[in-house]
């Protein structure tokens, strides 16, 4: 049998065909995405140049920006104007990152700030507060061709000088919550009305989704409740409930201390579809004792009368008026 030979022209022409596809190849895969920095929101980040933005909302109090490479890849700058202090919790860090099974990989610094390092199969996020602007901020990363997040955490500032934040606040409704609540404070993350041993406070709205279940507005709930001015805050109950103008929403009640006397609170997370927006407002009071008919002393309690008392404190966490009829006078749209 003749082996066939290829002519010296066929051989080079062969060799010059895998050195093109090399090159190709290398040209798809290997080429670094260009990016530049941008400011938006009082946020200067750098993102990559030639994508397609999916997304962008600029308003300091709430924003993102969002570029896709229409392949698969994205970058996600986020942020929203948060009353709680301190990195956010680990659940909830997962939550707003969104990325698909993320598991924490430590810590890493931002603009000075101590951020939570999250990573995925293909991702990875930084989840952090500025203290300066009172804003939780969260950087994602996602697909085969986004940049390093190390790259792009390293050219991003999140507190310019002298900037002010002020929150989306809703509005408390003064026909459903009453002549008898007065404002007492509005700040840039909360607003604070008081009507005797009862507080309301409403937070401002974020981009960031609500919790997905009662479950997780249960754990979420005690952080908010020290946001609001509360200590040792446990949370006891939650399920699903009615929320402010019809929207549906999570109710969270509990007991903590305020100057070491104890109160019930009572929390509604919920979302707002006209303003994509998630909001939280909660609500508090004194837990009155009821006066001893005898005089009896704690001492001479009877373990009768503790069961009664239980049973009551849990008819108070299944519905309390004046506490859900404040929290329900919010209004996010309209």
């Amino acid at each position: 049998m003749k082996r066939f030979v290829a002519a010296p022209g066929c051989a080079r022409q062969e060799r010059w065909a895998q050195w093109v596809l090399v090159v190709l190849v290398c040209a798809a895969g290997c080429k670094k995405t260009t990016v530049r920095r941008e400011t938006v929101g009082l946020i200067t980040a750098a993102l990559p140049l030639e994508w397609r933005e999916k997304s962008r909302v600029p308003a300091p109090s709430a924003g993102l920006v969002e570029r896709t490479d229409g392949r698969g890849s994205r970058v996600l700058v986020g942020w929203d104007v948060d009353e709680r202090a301190g990195t956010p919790p680990l659940e909830e860090a997962l939550r707003i990152a969104g990325l698909d099974a993320a598991h924490p990989e430590g810590s890493a610094r931002v603009a000075g700030h101590s951020a939570l390092l999250l990573r995925s199969s293909g991702g990875a996020a930084l989840v952090w507060r500025c203290e300066r602007t009172g804003r939780t901020l969260r950087l994602v990363v996602d697909g085969p061709r986004a940049p390093a997040l190390e790259e792009l955490a390293a050219g991003l500032d999140c507190h310019p000088a002298n900037a002010k934040v002020n929150g989306e606040l809703p509005l408390a409704a003064s026909a459903a919550l009453g002549s008898e609540w007065r404002l007492a404070h509005r700040g840039p993350g909360s607003a604070v009305h008081l009507r005797d041993e009862a507080v309301l406070t409403l937070f401002a709205g974020q981009i960031a989704p609500t919790p997905p279940d009662a479950a997780a507005a249960q754990r979420s709930a005690p952080s908010w409740a020290l946001a609001a001015g509360l200590r040792a805050a446990v949370a006891e109950s939650a399920g699903p409930a009615d929320g402010p103008q019809g929207h549906p929403a999570l109710r969270v009640s509990g007991t903590a201390l305020l100057d070491g006397a104890p109160v019930r609170w009572v929390a509604l997370s919920w979302r707002c579809l006209q303003r994509q927006r998630s909001f939280v407002a909660l609500a508090f009071a004194r837990r009155l004792e009821k006066a001893d008919a005898g005089a009896e002393s704690a001492a001479e309690a009877t373990a009768e009368a503790a069961a009664e008392a239980a049973a009551e404190a849990a008819a108070e966490a299944a519905a309390d008026p004046l506490l859900d009829s404040a929290l329900l006078s919010a209004r996010c749209h309209g």
